[in-house]
Protein backbone atom coordinates (compact mmCIF):
# COMPACT_ATOMS: atom_id res chain seq x y z
CA UNK A 1 0.00 0.00 0.00
CA UNK A 2 1.45 3.35 -1.01
CA UNK A 3 -0.66 5.91 0.91
CA UNK A 4 -1.03 7.51 -2.25
CA UNK A 5 2.44 8.82 -1.74
CA UNK A 6 3.78 7.53 -5.21
CA UNK A 7 6.84 9.35 -5.76
CA UNK A 8 10.11 7.35 -6.09
CA UNK A 9 11.60 8.09 -2.66
CA UNK A 10 8.40 6.49 -1.00
CA UNK A 11 8.23 3.90 -3.92
CA UNK A 12 12.24 2.92 -3.27
CA UNK A 13 11.16 3.17 0.74
CA UNK A 14 8.43 0.57 0.66
CA UNK A 15 10.26 -1.71 -1.48
CA UNK A 16 13.90 -1.89 0.80
CA UNK A 17 11.43 -2.34 3.77
CA UNK A 18 9.74 -5.33 2.26
CA UNK A 19 12.73 -7.19 1.14
CA UNK A 20 14.97 -6.37 4.52
CA UNK A 21 12.00 -7.30 6.86
CA UNK A 22 11.30 -10.24 4.82
CA UNK A 23 14.73 -11.53 4.70
CA UNK A 24 15.09 -11.25 8.20
CA UNK A 25 11.79 -12.42 9.20
CA UNK A 26 13.07 -15.91 8.59
CA UNK A 27 13.69 -17.13 11.71
CA UNK A 28 11.32 -19.34 13.48
CA UNK A 29 8.47 -17.15 14.38
CA UNK A 30 7.77 -16.60 18.41
CA UNK A 31 10.77 -18.16 18.60
CA UNK A 32 12.64 -16.11 21.67
CA UNK A 33 16.55 -15.10 20.43
CA UNK A 34 19.79 -14.39 22.16
CA UNK A 35 20.01 -10.65 23.30
CA UNK A 36 23.15 -10.28 21.44
CA UNK A 37 21.18 -11.51 18.00
CA UNK A 38 18.32 -9.02 18.87
CA UNK A 39 21.01 -6.29 19.70
CA UNK A 40 22.79 -6.63 16.37
CA UNK A 41 19.86 -7.26 14.49
CA UNK A 42 18.36 -3.88 15.59
CA UNK A 43 22.17 -2.18 14.33
CA UNK A 44 21.03 -3.53 10.98
CA UNK A 45 17.30 -1.94 11.38
CA UNK A 46 19.24 1.58 12.17
CA UNK A 47 21.43 1.25 9.45
CA UNK A 48 18.68 0.99 7.05
CA UNK A 49 18.14 4.96 8.12
CA UNK A 50 14.16 4.78 8.54
CA UNK A 51 14.87 5.82 12.53
CA UNK A 52 15.83 9.05 11.31
CA UNK A 53 12.14 9.59 9.81
CA UNK A 54 11.30 10.28 13.22
CA UNK A 55 13.61 12.89 13.55
CA UNK A 56 13.48 16.74 12.50
CA UNK A 57 15.75 17.33 9.92
CA UNK A 58 17.41 20.60 11.89
CA UNK A 59 18.63 17.77 14.69
CA UNK A 60 20.01 15.82 11.88
CA UNK A 61 17.43 13.32 10.69
CA UNK A 62 15.11 13.25 7.72
CA UNK A 63 11.74 14.37 8.85
CA UNK A 64 9.61 11.97 7.41
CA UNK A 65 5.42 11.86 6.82
CA UNK A 66 2.97 9.95 7.91
CA UNK A 67 2.28 8.06 5.05
CA UNK A 68 5.97 6.78 5.58
CA UNK A 69 5.75 5.90 9.00
CA UNK A 70 2.75 3.57 8.47
CA UNK A 71 4.40 1.77 5.25
CA UNK A 72 6.94 0.69 7.38
CA UNK A 73 4.80 -0.81 9.48
CA UNK A 74 2.86 -2.37 7.26
CA UNK A 75 5.90 -4.21 5.80
CA UNK A 76 6.92 -5.12 9.41
CA UNK A 77 3.23 -6.61 10.46
CA UNK A 78 3.47 -8.31 6.92
CA UNK A 79 6.92 -9.74 7.70
CA UNK A 80 5.78 -10.60 11.26
CA UNK A 81 9.12 -8.76 12.46
CA UNK A 82 9.69 -8.74 16.12
CA UNK A 83 11.56 -5.71 15.77
CA UNK A 84 10.75 -3.09 18.16
CA UNK A 85 10.16 -0.85 14.96
CA UNK A 86 6.94 0.58 16.01
CA UNK A 87 7.57 2.02 19.94
CA UNK A 88 11.01 2.94 18.89
CA UNK A 89 9.80 5.28 15.62
CA UNK A 90 6.14 6.31 16.31
CA UNK A 91 7.64 7.25 20.31
CA UNK A 92 11.25 9.02 19.09
CA UNK A 93 9.03 11.27 16.52
CA UNK A 94 6.59 12.26 19.37
CA UNK A 95 9.41 13.16 21.81
CA UNK A 96 11.75 14.21 19.62
CA UNK A 97 11.53 18.02 19.96
CA UNK A 98 12.17 17.37 24.50
CA UNK A 99 14.96 14.67 24.23
CA UNK A 100 18.46 15.52 24.26
CA UNK A 101 20.38 15.83 20.84
CA UNK A 102 23.43 13.13 22.23
CA UNK A 103 20.48 10.66 22.34
CA UNK A 104 18.51 10.95 19.49
CA UNK A 105 22.15 10.54 17.63
CA UNK A 106 22.32 7.00 19.62
CA UNK A 107 18.74 6.22 19.13
CA UNK A 108 19.25 6.81 15.27
CA UNK A 109 22.14 4.75 15.20
CA UNK A 110 20.60 1.59 17.40
CA UNK A 111 22.88 2.24 19.69
CA UNK A 112 19.89 3.67 22.40
CA UNK A 113 15.93 1.99 22.26
CA UNK A 114 13.31 3.25 23.32
CA UNK A 115 9.99 1.91 24.89
CA UNK A 116 6.99 4.42 25.53
CA UNK A 117 5.07 3.26 29.17
CA UNK A 118 1.25 3.52 29.64
CA UNK A 119 1.24 5.84 32.82
CA UNK A 120 -2.48 7.55 32.31
CA UNK A 121 -4.78 4.30 32.79
CA UNK A 122 -6.62 4.14 36.44
CA UNK A 123 -5.02 0.46 36.80
CA UNK A 124 -1.75 2.04 35.34
CA UNK A 125 -1.34 5.69 36.60
CA UNK A 126 2.23 6.57 37.44
CA UNK A 127 2.86 10.00 39.94
CA UNK A 128 4.95 11.68 40.91
CA UNK A 129 6.57 14.17 43.28
CA UNK A 130 9.28 16.91 43.35
CA UNK A 131 11.57 15.85 45.88
CA UNK A 132 15.07 17.13 47.25
CA UNK A 133 16.90 14.35 45.46
CA UNK A 134 14.77 15.99 42.14
CA UNK A 135 11.74 13.13 41.17
CA UNK A 136 10.06 10.92 43.09
CA UNK A 137 7.92 8.04 41.30
CA UNK A 138 5.89 5.72 41.95
CA UNK A 139 3.57 3.42 39.96
CA UNK A 140 3.15 0.23 37.62
CA UNK A 141 2.52 0.90 34.14
CA UNK A 142 0.95 -1.89 32.49
CA UNK A 143 3.02 -4.82 29.55
CA UNK A 144 4.99 -2.27 27.60
CA UNK A 145 6.06 -3.24 24.14
CA UNK A 146 9.83 -2.91 23.34
CA UNK A 147 10.48 -2.40 27.29
CA UNK A 148 12.61 -5.69 27.49
CA UNK A 149 15.18 -4.33 25.25
CA UNK A 150 14.89 -0.55 25.60
CA UNK A 151 17.69 1.17 27.32
CA UNK A 152 15.68 4.33 27.87
CA UNK A 153 12.27 4.62 28.94
CA UNK A 154 9.87 7.10 28.45
CA UNK A 155 6.36 8.11 29.90
CA UNK A 156 3.99 10.92 31.39
CA UNK A 157 2.73 11.02 34.64
CA UNK A 158 0.49 13.12 36.75
CA UNK A 159 1.59 15.01 40.05
CA UNK A 160 0.74 13.21 43.57
CA UNK A 161 -1.67 16.13 44.14
CA UNK A 162 -3.64 15.84 40.63
CA UNK A 163 -3.06 19.19 39.85
CA UNK A 164 0.33 18.55 37.44
CA UNK A 165 1.62 17.09 34.55
CA UNK A 166 5.37 16.05 33.06
CA UNK A 167 6.86 14.06 30.57
CA UNK A 168 10.02 11.91 31.72
CA UNK A 169 12.78 9.78 30.17
CA UNK A 170 14.47 7.24 32.27
CA UNK A 171 17.87 4.74 31.46
CA UNK A 172 16.25 1.49 31.94
CA UNK A 173 18.84 0.86 34.28
CA UNK A 174 18.51 3.68 37.12
CA UNK A 175 17.57 2.43 40.11
CA UNK A 176 13.95 4.15 40.84
CA UNK A 177 13.34 1.04 37.77
CA UNK A 178 12.42 -2.63 37.57
CA UNK A 179 11.83 -4.19 35.07
CA UNK A 180 10.17 -7.68 34.47
CA UNK A 181 10.51 -8.72 30.95
CA UNK A 182 7.30 -11.05 28.94
CA UNK A 183 6.80 -11.92 26.14
CA UNK A 184 3.33 -11.02 24.16
CA UNK A 185 1.40 -13.51 22.31
CA UNK A 186 2.53 -13.04 18.84
CA UNK A 187 5.89 -13.62 20.41
CA UNK A 188 7.30 -9.84 20.37
CA UNK A 189 9.31 -9.07 23.48
CA UNK A 190 8.03 -6.52 26.01
CA UNK A 191 8.24 -5.81 30.01
CA UNK A 192 5.94 -4.83 33.44
CA UNK A 193 7.45 -1.92 34.58
CA UNK A 194 7.52 -0.44 38.28
CA UNK A 195 8.93 2.60 38.98
CA UNK A 196 9.60 3.14 42.95
CA UNK A 197 12.38 5.93 44.09
CA UNK A 198 13.55 9.14 43.60
CA UNK A 199 15.65 10.23 40.36
CA UNK A 200 17.56 13.31 39.42
CA UNK A 201 15.15 16.73 37.70
CA UNK A 202 17.06 15.95 34.48
CA UNK A 203 14.67 12.87 33.46
CA UNK A 204 11.92 15.93 33.72
CA UNK A 205 11.30 16.69 29.61
CA UNK A 206 8.56 18.81 29.49
CA UNK A 207 5.68 19.68 32.31
CA UNK A 208 2.45 21.54 31.85
CA UNK A 209 0.42 21.86 28.84
CA UNK A 210 3.57 21.01 26.39
CA UNK A 211 3.73 17.67 28.41
CA UNK A 212 -0.07 16.81 27.66
CA UNK A 213 0.30 17.66 24.23
CA UNK A 214 3.59 15.20 23.56
CA UNK A 215 1.77 12.50 25.39
CA UNK A 216 -1.11 12.94 23.70
CA UNK A 217 0.76 12.95 20.09
CA UNK A 218 2.97 9.24 20.90
CA UNK A 219 0.00 7.26 22.04
CA UNK A 220 -2.30 8.26 18.95
CA UNK A 221 1.09 7.89 16.80
CA UNK A 222 1.39 4.42 18.44
CA UNK A 223 -2.26 3.46 18.11
CA UNK A 224 -1.70 4.50 14.45
CA UNK A 225 1.29 2.37 13.94
CA UNK A 226 -0.45 -0.70 16.02
CA UNK A 227 -3.45 -0.36 13.15
CA UNK A 228 -1.03 -0.40 10.42
CA UNK A 229 0.69 -3.70 11.44
CA UNK A 230 -2.39 -5.26 12.05
CA UNK A 231 -3.27 -4.63 8.50
CA UNK A 232 -0.13 -5.76 7.20
CA UNK A 233 -0.61 -8.96 9.11
CA UNK A 234 -4.31 -9.42 8.30
CA UNK A 235 -3.62 -8.25 4.48
CA UNK A 236 -0.73 -11.04 4.12
CA UNK A 237 -3.03 -13.85 6.14
CA UNK A 238 -5.60 -12.95 3.43
CA UNK A 239 -3.38 -13.64 0.65
CA UNK A 240 -2.32 -16.53 2.26
CA UNK A 241 -5.17 -18.33 1.87
CA UNK A 242 -6.41 -17.01 -0.88
CA UNK A 243 -3.29 -19.09 -2.57
CA UNK A 244 -4.22 -21.86 -0.55
CA UNK A 245 -8.00 -22.73 -1.59
CA UNK A 246 -7.08 -21.79 -5.68
CA UNK A 247 -4.53 -25.12 -5.03
CA UNK A 248 -6.95 -27.03 -2.71
CA UNK A 249 -9.39 -29.11 -4.16
CA UNK A 250 -12.30 -30.90 -3.15
CA UNK A 251 -14.90 -32.55 -4.35
CA UNK A 252 -12.98 -32.23 -7.86
CA UNK A 253 -12.01 -28.49 -7.79
CA UNK A 254 -11.12 -25.94 -6.17
CA UNK A 255 -12.14 -24.72 -2.59
CA UNK A 256 -11.94 -21.17 -4.39
CA UNK A 257 -14.95 -22.23 -6.90
CA UNK A 258 -17.58 -23.16 -4.38
CA UNK A 259 -19.91 -20.14 -3.93
CA UNK A 260 -19.91 -19.98 -0.52
CA UNK A 261 -16.16 -19.94 0.02
CA UNK A 262 -16.13 -17.02 -2.61
CA UNK A 263 -18.53 -14.62 -0.69
CA UNK A 264 -16.67 -15.45 2.98
CA UNK A 265 -13.82 -14.08 1.11
CA UNK A 266 -15.41 -11.63 -0.24
CA UNK A 267 -16.49 -10.28 3.13
CA UNK A 268 -12.87 -10.42 4.08
CA UNK A 269 -11.80 -8.46 1.37
CA UNK A 270 -13.71 -5.73 1.59
CA UNK A 271 -12.89 -5.59 5.63
CA UNK A 272 -9.52 -5.21 4.15
CA UNK A 273 -10.25 -2.63 1.58
CA UNK A 274 -11.83 -0.15 4.32
CA UNK A 275 -9.04 -0.97 6.72
CA UNK A 276 -6.84 0.30 3.52
CA UNK A 277 -8.90 3.34 3.17
CA UNK A 278 -8.68 4.43 6.86
CA UNK A 279 -5.13 4.42 6.91
CA UNK A 280 -4.88 6.39 3.79
CA UNK A 281 -6.65 8.82 5.58
CA UNK A 282 -4.80 8.45 9.07
CA UNK A 283 -1.55 8.76 7.14
CA UNK A 284 -2.59 12.32 6.11
CA UNK A 285 -4.19 12.79 9.47
CA UNK A 286 -0.92 12.39 10.84
CA UNK A 287 0.59 15.39 9.47
CA UNK A 288 -2.85 17.75 10.69
CA UNK A 289 -3.94 19.01 13.35
CA UNK A 290 -4.76 16.97 16.50
CA UNK A 291 -8.64 16.65 16.74
CA UNK A 292 -8.14 15.32 12.93
CA UNK A 293 -5.58 13.29 13.83
CA UNK A 294 -7.39 11.73 16.81
CA UNK A 295 -10.39 10.90 14.94
CA UNK A 296 -8.58 9.20 12.39
CA UNK A 297 -6.65 7.13 14.91
CA UNK A 298 -9.68 6.10 16.78
CA UNK A 299 -11.19 5.22 13.50
CA UNK A 300 -8.80 2.78 11.96
CA UNK A 301 -7.50 0.82 15.34
CA UNK A 302 -11.01 0.65 16.56
CA UNK A 303 -11.67 -1.06 12.80
CA UNK A 304 -8.12 -2.98 12.89
CA UNK A 305 -8.92 -4.12 16.29
CA UNK A 306 -12.58 -5.59 15.31
CA UNK A 307 -13.52 -5.89 11.32
CA UNK A 308 -9.45 -6.87 10.57
CA UNK A 309 -9.74 -9.05 13.35
CA UNK A 310 -12.57 -10.96 11.78
CA UNK A 311 -11.06 -11.28 8.27
CA UNK A 312 -8.17 -13.36 9.75
CA UNK A 313 -10.59 -15.44 11.82
CA UNK A 314 -12.59 -15.95 8.80
CA UNK A 315 -8.87 -17.00 6.97
CA UNK A 316 -8.36 -19.26 9.56
CA UNK A 317 -11.95 -21.12 9.20
CA UNK A 318 -11.57 -21.50 5.57
CA UNK A 319 -8.31 -23.03 5.66
CA UNK A 320 -9.38 -25.81 7.95
CA UNK A 321 -7.04 -27.44 10.28
CA UNK A 322 -3.51 -26.38 8.93
CA UNK A 323 -5.03 -22.97 9.76
CA UNK A 324 -4.53 -23.76 13.25
CA UNK A 325 -0.94 -25.47 13.37
CA UNK A 326 2.03 -23.63 14.52
CA UNK A 327 4.06 -24.58 11.30
CA UNK A 328 1.56 -22.53 9.21
CA UNK A 329 2.23 -18.76 9.48
CA UNK A 330 -1.70 -18.02 9.38
CA UNK A 331 -2.09 -18.86 12.93
CA UNK A 332 1.46 -16.26 13.74
CA UNK A 333 -0.64 -13.23 11.43
CA UNK A 334 -3.78 -13.96 13.48
CA UNK A 335 -1.76 -13.48 16.63
CA UNK A 336 -0.34 -10.52 15.32
CA UNK A 337 -3.41 -8.43 14.15
CA UNK A 338 -4.86 -9.77 18.12
CA UNK A 339 -1.30 -8.43 20.14
CA UNK A 340 -2.04 -4.86 17.80
CA UNK A 341 -5.42 -4.22 18.27
CA UNK A 342 -5.23 -4.96 22.05
CA UNK A 343 -2.13 -2.38 22.82
CA UNK A 344 -2.79 1.43 22.67
CA UNK A 345 -6.30 1.30 23.33
CA UNK A 346 -8.70 -1.80 22.40
CA UNK A 347 -11.62 -1.18 19.57
CA UNK A 348 -14.30 -0.40 22.19
CA UNK A 349 -12.00 2.00 23.52
CA UNK A 350 -11.29 3.59 20.30
CA UNK A 351 -14.88 3.41 19.40
CA UNK A 352 -15.95 5.41 22.47
CA UNK A 353 -13.26 8.28 21.92
CA UNK A 354 -14.60 8.00 18.46
CA UNK A 355 -18.34 8.41 19.25
CA UNK A 356 -17.03 11.47 22.11
CA UNK A 357 -15.12 13.42 19.41
CA UNK A 358 -18.07 13.65 17.43
CA UNK A 359 -16.88 11.79 14.45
Amino acid sequence: MSFSLDNEANVLLGDSARKFLSASSGRSVGAARPRADREASWKAVAAMGWLGLAVPESDGGFGGSGGQFLMLLEESGRALSDEPLLVNLLALKAFAPVLAPALLQRVMAGDARLAMLDGDSPRSAIRFDDSPEGVRFTGSPGLSLGADCATHLLFHATHVNGCGQAVFVLPASDPSVAVAPQRLVDGCGAARVALSGSTSAAAVLARGEKAQQIASEARDLLAAGAAAEAYGAADAAFRLTLEYLKQRVQFGKPLSRLQAVQHSMADAYRSLEQQKSLLVWLAHAMDGGPQERMRAVSGAKSFAGGRCREAVETCIQLSGGIGMTDEYALGHFYKRVLARGALFGTADEHLWRLAMLGA
